[in-house]
């Protein structure tokens, strides 16, 4: 995040842009709370940890979009 002093420096042809920026941050009511947990559950194969699982995942993805980009 950037003071208002440094946008303007970035900004000098612009001060009514940063004024409104300004005011539209002033009406946002935006309230973040924390989550205990943010990550959903996800069932893990037999003979996985979640850490192999999501590994073989990825590396599965990433094979079909290797074939994907190869065949245009």
């Amino acid at each position: 995040m950037k003071s208002a002093e440094e946008m303007g420096t970035i900004f000098p042809d612009a001060p009514g842009v940063l004024a409104r920026t300004q005011e539209i941050a002033e009406r946002c009511q935006l309230k973040l709370h924390k989550v205990d947990n943010p990550f959903p559950e996800f069932a893990v194969p037999e003979g996985h940890t979640i850490d192999s699982y999501f590994e073989e995942v990825c590396r599965a993805d990433t094979r079909s979009g290797w074939r994907l980009r190869l065949r245009s």
